[in-house]
């Protein structure tokens, strides 16, 4: 691709998400970002960012936390679009085993966590990084 034809594309699809924000897409303001990218910045974010605070749910080469999934090799698994759609309304869809699941007991007991595993007859749920909560 000429430099010519590149600008013109990139200018294509800035101009694509300029014309795609609305007040009812939360995407809308952080469309222009799905093009481009600075690998050092956003390392930075993932790693200082006060207001992100990634690595207290994910972990990326070994350090972080546990209560998201894992983002090494993210960008093969996701596509840019789902990526921003996690980073700006990350309730928005849970990765498999991930999910937040809560139920309350009979006796009132309340019960939060991630679901580890489940089958017909037992249901285990991952509470904090050390211990379960297992339902049969």
């Amino acid at each position: 691709m000429t430099l010519n034809k590149y600008i013109f594309a990139c200018q294509k699809e800035t101009d694509l998400a300029e014309a795609t924000k609305s007040n009812k897409d939360p995407l809308a303001s952080y469309r222009e970002t799905l093009t481009g990218g600075n690998a050092d910045k956003g390392s930075d974010v993932f790693h200082n960012h006060q207001g992100a605070q990634c690595t207290r749910c994910h972990t990326i080469w070994e350090w972080g936390g546990d209560a998201g999934p894992v983002l090494k090799g993210v960008g093969e698994r996701l596509s840019r679009q789902q990526i921003l759609e996690s980073l700006v309304v990350p309730s928005a869809a849970y990765s498999p085993g991930y999910g937040v699941f809560s139920l309350e007991m009979r006796d009132g007991e309340a019960v939060a966590g991630i679901v580890a595993s489940e089958d017909e007859t037992i249901l285990k749920i991952k509470i904090g990084k050390w211990s379960s909560f297992t339902l049969s």
